[in-house]
């Protein structure tokens, strides 16, 4: 096996008996005397001092060598670009790629597999979510290669052609709310991380420590009543990383663009480093929109505004349904129709919604496959497949509209009916959220809201 080129920092022993000149201090807690002119046992002491150094940094630090963890993994060859790397279930779907090569960037995606064993090779816990692996991993790869780490849904923006670097480790704010209450209603920090877009230093043991301690906290359980949601975001995710880190942060108008909230500018403004553009593919139910305060004034009629509300939803979701339907739902994948059924849910006097559940399509799902696996699903035992197709949910976007208990008005926008085998149609749910979105706006406007 070819050796690990990278220099490697000298552990705390090393660094001991060098300066020492022969006199050879024990970590943890242990004393050595200062013993001189005795080159056999100098070196036997030196052996032992290395041995409690290993158990010193594996069992109290909770953390492995790098040298051995890296040592299993190829080298990454240095070309003239900057490293950029990025992590994804199937890399080949990866379609910014190419876009941040042409600028100078050497790309490199590791799939799940490379991404639990990073975490594995470097931190003694064993995270318990696919995500929470993500979060960490992308923490360690810069502290072993350096360069950027990028979502793979990061789209490469002008300026990112010319600032390709930094002098130290660099995160950037993805939420900058003036007020609590304003990231409360986000369900955000006041001030939180991005995670999308990171620069990190080679060798920067700030990012190891912290991916260590982030590993300890995915190895516990989800709290009682604890939704899927928090239980990230306080694991691995902005909440805790933000917690954590203690180093260089950039505001909101670099890393995170184009959000809608805390002043965040379009990504065409020019102080924009990458756009993200935010799927959640993370989390399966995840919530991908809050309207909050829909009421003008305190004095209106909540009960009248509300079913002015629902009224407005339920006229609003059968443009997306039947023969005469106003907008065109596509997939991700090829260019091909998708329809959805429209489920009204029980109306209680604080609380409706409705469903828009996409409807069964084998075509479509094996344009999915197809195109996942990069090969035709016809001969792949047809009948079986078919068959276990036909079981699978096809997931849905659910809207709730709901009185608050400070007296107003709120629609949530999320996923439903989807389950591990869910293919999400992010396209999808893209053209429906900015629907609905304009659809507020209007019904706003209409009810007695000055922009």
């Amino acid at each position: 096996q070819t050796p690990d080129p990278r220099p490697q920092t000298p552990d705390p022993v090393t660094a001991t008996v060098q300066e020492g000149n022969h006199k050879l201090n024990a970590i943890n807690g242990c004393f050595l005397p200062v013993i001189r002119n005795m080159r056999a046992t100098s070196f036997v002491i030196t052996m032992y001092c290395f041995f409690l150094g290993g158990l010193y940094v594996n069992f109290y630090c909770n953390i492995h060598s790098p040298a051995v963890a890296a040592v299993n993994r190829p080298v990454k060859p240095v070309g003239s670009g900057v490293p950029l790397f990025t992590t994804h279930p199937d890399c080949r779907l990866w379609k910014f790629s190419k876009q941040w090569q042409d600028l100078g960037y050497d790309t490199e995606c590791m799939d799940n597999t490379k991404v639990q064993q990073m975490v594995a090779s470097y931190c003694k816990h064993s995270p318990r979510e696919m995500i929470q692996y993500a979060d960490i991993a992308r923490l360690l790869i810069l502290y072993e290669n350096g360069g950027w780490y990028v979502d793979s849904d990061v789209r490469p923006t002008p300026r990112c052609g010319i600032l390709q670097s930094f002098p130290q480790t660099t995160f950037g704010l993805e939420s900058d709310f003036e007020t609590k209450t304003q990231a409360d209603n986000e369900g955000m920090l006041q001030q939180s991380l991005s995670l999308w877009a990171i620069y990190g230093v080679k060798g920067d043991k700030r990012l190891l420590q912290n991916a260590c301690i982030l590993s300890s906290l995915a190895e516990q359980k989800k709290n009682p009543g604890e939704s899927q949601h928090h239980y990230i975001l306080r694991t691995t995710g902005p909440t805790s990383q933000t917690q954590l880190w203690n180093g260089t942060v950039l505001p909101i108008s670099v890393f995170g663009c184009g959000q809608g909230h805390s002043g965040s500018p379009p990504c065409s403004a020019l102080s924009c480093w990458g756009c993200h553009e935010f799927k959640g593919r993370w989390i399966r139910d995840k919530e991908l929109a809050r309207y909050s305060n829909l009421l003008a004034s305190r004095d209106m009629n909540i009960n009248f505004k509300f079913y002015s509300l629902c009224a407005m939803i339920s006229s609003w979701s059968q443009m997306f349904s039947g023969d005469h339907k106003e907008i065109r739902l596509v997939t991700d994948v090829l260019d091909l129709p998708m329809d959805v059924d429209i489920v009204e849910l029980p109306k209680s006097d604080d609380s409706t919604g409705i469903q828009l559940l996409f409807k069964k399509e084998i075509d479509v799902r094996s344009a999915y496959s197809a195109a996942y696996s990069g090969k035709d699903d016809k001969n792949n035992d047809g009948d079986k497949k078919k068959e276990m197709e036909e079981t699978i949910k096809e997931g849905g976007i659910q809207v709730m509209i709901n009185k608050t208990p400070n007296g107003d008005l709120e629609v949530i926008a999320k996923r439903c009916e989807v389950e591990e085998d869910t293919i999400i149609k992010e396209m999808s749910e893209q053209i429906i959220i900015n629907s609905l979105g304009q659809a507020i706006v209007d019904w706003k406007k209409e009810n007695g809201f000055v922009q």
